[in-house]
């Protein structure tokens, strides 16, 4: 049921949208739903997605449509692996089309999605009454599709960064031809939009200095957790654990890596500091089981494929601590990963393996229960694991204050997103 009757309609260009499982798509989901109460009424533009209609029959039910456009291409079939997440080789087939995906399809993977995007919207727009654009990145494809869609419209187009736009698609553009290319499409997406919304102050400063944007055209707008995903976690039931169970939820990706946890979760059982039967660690990612292998954690350390959220949620009021690793890099100094909010959400410790001087690593330092380490310093993560252990053991239980909880309350930043569509479509830009 729409909150507002006399909400305005947008569209909300996202390419990642439940029931696919990944970045971005939380935000999605909670940006689409608390629009509603601020008066905007969105019809989401996103990717094909096997087994999706009950989502859509859901979001049916709330007011909201859900159009859904061909990605052509099955994208888990040319996604790099991760470094150092396996040894197993890759197929012909496999390196094939990774082959065809760095060399053919710039600016990324996704741009195949992106004629059968825009056919859909504009067709789909003598339905509706949109008045204004919204597309998030990444992928980059999904701004360039909304920019598109709004200049053919005649509508304002307010453009979303999630993260800064990486040159180091798909391995890495192929020749100087390929970046260029890409930056041109980078730049006509950000100066097409009448305002952009980051999501960190990093990535607002560097959007500033990239593309030389006045600081009044760009909002930042932090994640938080929706408060309903807050009501049903609570009432989730839980258990109490014979072994401290810590979990990962997440793809790893470009540096990003578990070797580090791993090396200290061995060293706190080399060294006889807690028994083997006492730790369980489990991944909810892309991790292949044989990077477990090589630790000799097999007994300890279980991998668990990518699974619906709310599955993710169970396993969280579960655990006895939640891991967020990072890579320590340049780009995640700047970007807040949306998942330190799902997990603040939760109430539960957070043990932080990132770079100490980022921006995340500041949100970290805010809450009473939980420590961060360097995201490459084995020996601190060994230290920190065996006092968070004996913290457990001794049935020590430290829950955040309520004041941060409110603070990373998602509808407050929602509203400001509403307010910054009424500007544009006011021409306050």
């Amino acid at each position: 049921m729409i909150e507002n009757a006399h909400s305005r309609e947008l569209l909300y260009v996202a390419y990642n949208f439940p029931p696919f499982i990944g970045a971005g798509v939380a935000r999605t989901e909670q940006n689409s739903q608390a629009l509603l109460k601020y008066g905007w009424q969105p019809t989401l533009l996103v990717a094909t997605a096997e087994n999706s209609e009950t989502v859509d029959r859901k979001y049916a039910q709330i007011g909201i449509k859900v159009l859904r456009a061909s990605s052509v291409i099955d994208e888990s079939k040319v996604r790099c692996l991760p470094r150092g997440t396996g040894t197993e080789k890759e197929s012909f087939s496999t390196k094939l089309k990774r082959a065809f995906a760095q060399w053919v399809l710039v600016p990324e993977r996704q741009v195949l999605w992106k004629l059968p995007a825009q056919r859909l919207a504009i067709r789909t727009s003598r339905q509706h009454n949109w008045k204004c654009v919204f597309g998030t990145c990444p992928p980059l494809t999904a701004g360039w599709i909304g920019m598109n869609i709004a200049n053919r419209l005649k509508l304002p187009f307010v453009l979303e960064l999630r993260d800064i736009i990486s040159e180091n698609y798909e391995g890495g553009p192929p020749t100087e031809i390929h970046r260029d290319i890409v930056r041109k499409i980078e730049r006509m997406v950000v100066h097409s939009a009448s305002k952009i919304i980051t999501v960190s102050p990093g990535i607002k400063s560097w959007v500033m200095n990239r593309h030389k944007i006045e600081s009044r055209m760009i909002e930042v707008i932090l994640s938080g957790y929706d408060p309903k995903d807050k009501e049903r976690f609570d009432a989730l039931p839980t258990i109490r654990n014979n072994r401290f169970t810590m979990i990962y939820a997440g793809a790893f990706y470009r540096h990003r890596k578990p070797d580090t946890l791993l090396r200290a979760v061995k060293n706190l059982i080399d060294r006889g500091l807690v028994p083997t039967k006492k730790l369980r660690v489990v991944f909810v990612s892309n991790l292949m089981p044989s990077v477990i292998s090589q630790y000799q954690l097999d007994d300890v350390v279980e991998t668990v494929a990518m699974i619906p959220r709310e599955k993710v949620l169970q396993l969280y009021a579960n655990s006895d601590l939640l891991l967020l690793i990072c890579d320590k890099c340049n780009y995640q100094n700047v970007t807040i990963p949306g998942k330190i909010f799902e997990y603040i959400m939760t109430e539960k410790p957070i043990l932080g393996l990132l770079g100490l001087d980022s921006i995340t690593a500041q949100i970290m330092k805010e809450l009473n229960n939980s420590v961060i380490v360097d995201a490459e310093d084995v020996e601190g993560v060994t230290q920190q694991l065996f006092l968070l252990y004996k913290r457990w053991e001794d049935g020590k239980v430290i829950k955040l204050g309520k004041e941060i909880l409110n603070k990373f309350n998602c509808y407050e930043m929602v509203k400001k997103l509403a307010m910054v569509f009424g500007e544009v479509c006011n021409g306050n830009n």
